[in-house]
C-alpha cells in the first residue's frame, strides 16, 4: 500500500515517515511531496510524469504555502481515479474550521502533529 505524504515541513514529513516505518510500512511505499504542486505532479494531475505506484492513502497538511490542503483536496477529488482514495489531514490545530471544510470536501479523518 503506497502512502503519499504531503507537507511543506521536512520535519513533519520525517515524523510521519518515522512513525509509519516503526509500524511496519516499508520505505519504498512512502512517497513524499513538499508542496501541493509537487503532489499534483506525482499524482499525474498536472504532469504526465506521475509516479508508477498506486496511491492508496494520502496524509496531507492542512496549511501549506501556495496550494493549501483544502484546495488540494478539491483538485484531487475531481479526478475520478482518486475519488475513493482516503485523505487524512495532518494538523497542529484541531479547532481550525478548515478541518470541517476538509471533511465536507472528502477528507476522512485527521491526526495531530506536534508543534515544531
Amino acid at each position: 500500500m503506497s502512502i503519499l505524504i504531503v507537507d511543506d515541513s521536512f520535519e513533519s514529513r520525517l515524523m510521519l515517515i518515522t512513525a509509519l516505518k516503526k509500524n511496519g510500512f516499508p520505505s519504498d511505499d512512502l512517497i513524499e511531496a513538499d508542496s501541493g504542486a509537487s503532489a499534483l505532479e506525482l499524482l499525474g494531475i498536472t504532469s504526465e510524469n506521475k509516479i508508477s505506484k498506486e496511491i492508496k492513502l494520502i496524509l496531507m497538511d492542512v496549511m501549506m504555502p501556495g496550494i493549501s490542503g483544502i484546495e488540494l483536496i478539491k483538485m484531487i477529488k475531481k479526478e475520478k481515479r482518486f475519488v475513493d482514495v482516503p485523505i487524512i489531514m495532518v494538523t497542529a490545530n484541531t479547532t481550525d474550521s478548515s478541518l470541517e471544510t476538509a471533511f465536507e470536501l472528502g477528507a476522512v479523518d485527521y491526526v495531530t502533529k506536534t508543534v515544531q
